[in-house]
């Protein structure tokens, strides 16, 4: 299963993506740096596809973080 990576993945339009990318057979990983969401987000994302995603809280701005 091809894996993609979604930086910001626990705001609004990024969960979203990682919904519909996981009801389309890729496996997802999450980045973000949560300045504009919450952990919580990743519990909501298990409930409604059933499963865990990796997440990384990170800022795509820094290179070495990232």
């Amino acid at each position: 299963m091809p894996t993609v990576l979604v930086t910001g993945g626990m705001g609004f339009i990024g969960s979203h993506t990682v919904i519909a990318l996981n009801e389309n057979g890729f496996d997802v990983v999450i980045a973000d740096n949560l300045s504009n969401s919450k952990t919580e987000v990743l519990n909501r994302l298990h409930t409604i596809c059933g499963k865990d995603f990796k997440f990384y809280k990170a800022d795509c701005c820094d290179r070495e973080e990232l």
